[in-house]
């Protein structure tokens, strides 16, 4: 069954909530969770094994989304805020 280990980066603050979307066309939420820290991750199962779309928010960064493949098996994910873009 394929599923998603998802934790947070190191030095970032939680619990994040967390939402797991499948479907292009048509997205579908398959989960939602709080991530509570780096260790031990939380669990989350996808419908399929293909593209899952993960979106949060972190204090201070706004919506933060990430596109992981699930595979047969678990994928680690780690939850992070984006960083900084250079100035222009």
């Amino acid at each position: 069954m394929p599923g998603l280990r998802l934790r947070l980066a190191k030095g970032v603050t939680g619990p994040v909530t967390v939402s797991c979307w499948q479907g292009e066309k048509f997205p579908v939420c398959v989960a939602t969770v709080a991530v509570a820290g780096h260790s031990p991750p939380s669990y989350v199962s996808a419908q399929v094994a293909g593209p899952v779309t993960i979106r949060w928010r972190t204090p201070g960064k706004g919506a933060q989304v990430k596109k992981v493949i699930a595979e047969d098996g678990l994928v680690d994910v780690e939850v992070a805020p984006d960083k900084p873009k250079a100035g222009k």
